[in-house]
C-alpha cells in the first residue's frame, strides 16, 4: 500500500530567507521495503516582516516575516508596522487601507507599484496609513490617496513622517470624496514631474503640512477643505501659465507653489514654511465658476482672481506671523515675528515688529544720546540685556548711560575735587575749553596725587580759569627729576587763569604752583602757597613762558628750590622767555638755587622780537635768595637773577618800572637790582 504522508511541514525563516515546503523527495509510492523520504523546500528572500510595538516603543513583537509586502499587508494587525526588508513591487493591485490601521517603515528600501495610476495605498473607512522613512533610501514611488464613492466609509487619514515619495502624478492625493480626511505631512521628500502637482487637496478634511519638501510643477494644488501650513517646503517647478484659469475639476498645473481654487471655499491658515515657484508666484489663489478667488489669507483679489503677494507684512497671516522676501522673486517664507522694543530714558520707546531670523543690527537704533541736567551729562555705554545677533522672540532692550560732566555749560563751576580731576581729564583727553570759562565755586581740598591740568607734550588749557577767590589745597605732585612742567596747570595756551590760591607740594624737573608752562596768556591775581622743587627750573607762580605772556598781581608764599643744576628759579617766574611782563607781583618767600636765581623772575631772555614795554615792573621782594653755586658762576639777583640776550634785542627791557637801554649783546653776568638780600 502507499503509505500516507504527514501533515505538510511548516515554512519557515532563517536570516530573512523564507524556506517553504515544495514536496517529498523522492515520490512517495507503494511499500515495497524499506524507505526514507526528506522534506524538499524552496527559497526565496524576505521581503517584510510584520511587528506590533508596546509598551511605549519598549517592547517590539515580532509577528513574521514574508516573502513579499502584499503577503505581509495580509497579516499586519490592526496598529501593527510592516518593516520593509527589500525592494519590492506590489504589482498591478491597489493596496486597499479599508479594514485596519498600520504604518509602513520603508526601512531604506524600495517600495513600487505597476498600477495603471500608478496607485499603492488607497485609504477608506476612516482607516490610517502611516509612512516613515527616516533611513537614507527609504522611497515609494506611487500615489497615497484617500478614495471611493461618495459613501459614508470613505473617511480616511495619511500620515507621512519621511521617505521619498514619487508620484506619477501626484504624490499624496486626497480624492474623489466629500467626506472629512486628514492627511498629515511631516516630513519627507514629495516629488510630482512638472505636469504634476505634488499634493492635491480636493475634498474637505485637512491637509497639514510641517515638515519635508513637496515638488511639482503646482506644489499643493487645493480646491476645498483646510490648509495648514507651519512647515516645510513648497516647490513649483512648471511654467507659468499666462491668465491662467483653473478647470472645473481636477486639477492643472500653474506654475504657483500654492494654489487655491475656489470650488468650495478653501481655507488656507499659512504660519510657516516656505514658498518658492521658478516661474510664477510663491502662492496664488483663482476664483472657479462664479465663485471668486480667495482672498484675506495673503491679500485683496485682483479683478483678473489672483490673490496679490503683500511683501514683508502679516495681511491675512496668523496673528505673530509674516512672509519673508528673498532677493529672489517667487520666494517667500513664512516665520513668526518678533517684537523688539528699545528704551531710551526719557524718549518715546521705539518698537519694531520683525520676523524671527531678522538681524537685529538691521533694526538697531544709532546709539541714542540723553540730554544734559545742568553740568551733568550722559554718555551711552550699551544696550541692556546684551543685543542679541538675530531676533528669536520678543525682547525689551534699555539703553545704559553713566552720568559725567557737561563741559560746554558756561561757566561750568567747579564745587568738589571730583570734579577738578574730571575736569583736568577732559582737558588731558583734548577738550581745551577755548573760548569759555572754568569758575570754582568753593574752596577744593586735593586728597590725593593730582595730574596737571594740560600737558606739556598733550593737550593744554587754552579757555579762562576763574578761581573766584577760592583756595585749591593739597595739591601733591611727585615728578621726581624727570618730569617736565608739573604744576596745578601743566601748560596753558593763550589762557587766562585768575584769582585762585594754590596750597601744596609739587616737584619736577620744571615745577611750579601754579601754572608750570605759559604757551602765551595771563595769570593774574594768583596767589601760590606751594613749596616747590625743580631740578632744571622752578618758579612759585610760573615755571617757563613762551611768546606774549602777562603774569600780573601774583603773590608768592612758597619755598622755591633747585635741587640740580639752574636753569632759572624764583618766587613769580622761573624762566622768562622774551614777550613776557611781570607786573606788580611779589614774593614773600626763600629762593634757593645754583644759578639764574631772582625773587621775582630768575633768567629773563630779551629774545629778538622783544615787545617794548616788556619786563619786570613794579614788583618786590621780600624773600631770601641763596645761591648754592659754588663754581662762581652764579647769576642771582632780589628781584631778577639775569637779563640775556639771546639774539638782537629790538627794545628796551624794563626793570622795576625803571628802562635800562640794553646793549645788543650781553655777557653773562650778575645783576644786583634794588633791595636784594644775598647769602
Amino acid at each position: 500500500t502507499t503509505p500516507s504522508a504527514p501533515s505538510i511541514p511548516a515554512s519557515y525563516v532563517a536570516n530573512d530567507v523564507i524556506y517553504t515546503f515544495s514536496a517529498w523527495s523522492p515520490t512517495v509510492e507503494a511499500v515495497s521495503g524499506t524507505a526514507t523520504y526528506t522534506a524538499q523546500y524552496t527559497q526565496s528572500a524576505a521581503k517584510a516582516t510584520v511587528i506590533t510595538i508596546t509598551d511605549a516603543g519598549a517592547t517590539t513583537n515580532v509577528i513574521g516575516t514574508y516573502a513579499s509586502f502584499v503577503e505581509a499587508v495580509e497579516a499586519v494587525p490592526n496598529g501593527g508596522t510592516i518593516v520593509l526588508l527589500a525592494d519590492d513591487n506590489v504589482g498591478a493591485d491597489r493596496i486597499q487601507v479599508s479594514t485596519k490601521s498600520y504604518t509602513v517603515d520603508l526601512n531604506g528600501q524600495t517600495l513600487s507599484s505597476t498600477e495603471d495610476d500608478n496607485i499603492i495605498f488607497r485609504v477608506s473607512n476612516g482607516q490610517t496609513i502611516t509612512i516613515n522613512g527616516t533611513t537614507e533610501g527609504s522611497t515609494l514611488v506611487g500615489t497615497v490617496m484617500i478614495a471611493g464613492s461618495n459613501t459614508a466609509v470613505q473617511e480616511g487619514h495619511i500620515v507621512v513622517n519621511g521617505g521619498t515619495v514619487y508620484g506619477a502624478a501626484i504624490a499624496v492625493s486626497p480624492h474623489n470624496t466629500n467626506k472629512p480626511i486628514a492627511v498629515e505631512i511631516n516630513g519627507g521628500t514629495f516629488t510630482a514631474p512638472e505636469s504634476g502637482s505634488g499634493v492635491f487637496h480636493s475634498q474637505s478634511g485637512t491637509l497639514a503640512i510641517s515638515g519635508g519638501t513637496i515638488t511639482g510643477g503646482t506644489a499643493v494644488f487645493a480646491s476645498r477643505g483646510t490648509v495648514n501650513v507651519t512647515g516645510g517646503e513648497l516647490v513649483a517647478t512648471g511654467a507659468a501659465v499666462a491668465d491662467y484659469t483653473p478647470p472645473a475639476s481636477y486639477y492643472s498645473v500653474s506654475g504657483d507653489a500654492l494654489v487655491l481654487v475656489n470650488r468650495s471655499a478653501p481655507v488656507a491658515n499659512i504660519t510657516g514654511g516656505k514658498f518658492t515657484s521658478a516661474n510664477a508666484k510663491a502662492v496664488a489663489s483663482y476664483a472657479s465658476g462664479s465663485s471668486e478667488a480667495v482672498s484675506g489669507f495673503l491679500g485683496a483679489a485682483t479683478a483678473a482672481g489672483t490673490a496679490i503677494f503683500s511683501d514683508n507684512e502679516s495681511d491675512g497671516l496668523a496673528n505673530g506671523y509674516v512672509f519673508v522676501d528673498s532677493e529672489t522673486a517667487g520666494y517667500y517664507k513664512v516665520v513668526g515675528t518678533a517684537t523688539i522694543i528699545w528704551v531710551v530714558d526719557g524718549q518715546t520707546p521705539v518698537t519694531n515688529k520683525v520676523a524671527v531670523g531678522t538681524l537685529t543690527a538691521s533694526i538697531q537704533p544709532e546709539d541714542p544720546t540723553k540730554a544734559s541736567v545742568g553740568q551733568t551729562a550722559y554718555s551711552f555705554t550699551g544696550w541692556s540685556p546684551e543685543v542679541a545677533e538675530t531676533v528669536t522672540a520678543d525682547a525689551t532692550y534699555v539703553a545704559q548711560f553713566i552720568e559725567g560732566y557737561d563741559w560746554t555749560v558756561d561757566p561750568f563751576i567747579i564745587t568738589t575735587e571730583a570734579e577738578l580731576r574730571a575736569f583736568a581729564a577732559a582737558v588731558n583727553g583734548g577738550y581745551g575749553f577755548t573760548n569759555q570759562t572754568v569758575m570754582l565755586g568753593n574752596d577744593i581740598t586735593l586728597t590725593s596725587a593730582f595730574t596737571p591740568i594740560g600737558q606739556y607734550e598733550g593737550s593744554a588749557f587754552s579757555g579762562t580759569f576763574d578761581g573766584a577767590g577760592y583756595t585749591v589745597s593739597g595739591l601733591s605732585i611727585d615728578g621726581g627729576t624727570t618730569a617736565r612742567y608739573q604744576a596745578l596747570f601743566g601748560r596753558i595756551e593763550g589762557a587766562t587763569i585768575k584769582n585762585v590760591t594754590v596750597g601744596g607740594t609739587v616737584s619736577a624737573k620744571d615745577a611750579a604752583g601754579i601754572v608750570a608752562r605759559m604757551d602765551g596768556g595771563v595769570v593774574s591775581n594768583c596767589v601760590n602757597n606751594v613749596a616747590v622743587t625743580g631740578g632744571a627750573k622752578a618758579g612759585g607762580v610760573v615755571c617757563l613762558t613762551q611768546y606774549d605772556c602777562l603774569v600780573v598781581d601774583c603773590v608768592n608764599n612758597g619755598a622755591v628750590t633747585i635741587s640740580g643744576t639752574s636753569a632759572g628759579a624764583a618766587g613769580v617766574l622761573g624762566y622768562a622767555n622774551g614777550g613776557t611782563t611781570v607786573l606788580r607781583c611779589s614774593n614773600t618767600a626763600a629762593v634757593t638755587g645754583s644759578s639764574n636765581v631772582g625773587g621775582i623772575v630768575g633768567l629773563y631772555k630779551t629774545g629778538t622780537a622783544t615787545v617794548a614795554g616788556n619786563g619786570v615792573i613794579d614788583c618786590s621782594n621780600s624773600g631770601d635768595i641763596t645761591d648754592t653755586c659754588s663754581s662762581g658762576t652764579d647769576r642771582i639777583g632780589g628781584i631778577v637773577g639775569i637779563v640775556e640776550a639771546s639774539g638782537t634785542p629790538t627794545a628796551a627791557v624794563a626793570i622795576d618800572g625803571q628802562r635800562q637801554q640794553r646793549r645788543p649783546r650781553l655777557r653773562p653776568e650778575r645783576h644786583h637790582l634794588l633791595d636784594r638780600r644775598l647769602r
